[in-house]
């Protein structure tokens, strides 16, 4: 369904528009196609917008927050952006890399001592770098079942030192979730601010984003 749905967002973002009759017709099919979309996988709610020269020109909403129709979706209403929200703790570290308080070039090792793996001095080869790019070696989406479980951070960190990488760093590709939030330590590291205030300070406050979280409470 995500696919799909994202597909359909895709498309939309490829459609020029330039005059309000044209806006208003896609806007009409696209919503149409949305709440198809919705009904078919029994989604209960959802919303989009329409972005032009960085004015929004059309919003839609959708159903219900839940199952049970407890609230409806409204142009305020919060979702969880899951891996979207890489491309905000992408984007933070790379400011402070520009800024000259984060090396990108640092071993993660630097920030989370306690990260190894099962072959000697592997870990010590991957950095920040390596991390940005889901270029670190590590096989692809290692330990997400334990994510899952709902395992603490600490514990899954500790258990690395079972696997072999399956490359050196910058060889292959292998997406992660576990290991790019090793990212957020050395995000910390840069000053006396946790990741939350940081990302407030400096990615949603200046994008006017005011509803936005870095964390679960926020939903």
């Amino acid at each position: 369904m995500f696919s799909r749905v994202s597909s359909l967002l895709f498309a939309l973002c490829l459609i020029p528009f330039s005059h309000g009759n044209q806006l208003t017709g896609l806007n009409q099919s696209f919503s149409t196609s949305v709440a198809k979309e919705l009904k078919k996988y029994s989604i209960p709610g959802g919303a989009y917008a329409i972005v032009k020269d960085n004015q929004i020109v059309a919003i839609e909403t959708f159903g219900h927050i839940d199952k049970a129709k407890t609230q409806a979706v409204n142009t305020n209403t919060v979702f969880r952006l899951a891996s979207v929200s890489k491309t905000f703790a992408a984007t933070l570290t790379t400011m402070l890399a520009q800024e000259e308080l984060l090396d990108l070039s640092d071993p993660v090792t630097k920030y989370v001592p306690h990260f190894s793996l099962a072959k000697d001095g592997a870990a010590e080869q991957i950095q920040l770098k390596h991390i940005l790019s889901h270029s670190s070696g590590l096989m692809p989406n290692a330990y997400d079942n334990l994510l899952h479980e709902n395992w603490s951070m600490e514990k899954i960190i500790r258990r690395f030192d079972r696997v072999q990488p399956i490359c050196r760093p910058e060889k292959c590709y292998g997406y992660q979730n576990i290991a790019y939030g090793f990212l957020e330590p050395a995000i910390e590291s840069s000053q006396d601010k946790n990741y939350s205030t940081l990302l407030h300070e400096r990615v949603f406050q200046p994008l006017d984003m005011s509803n936005a979280s870095g964390w679960h409470r926020g939903l």
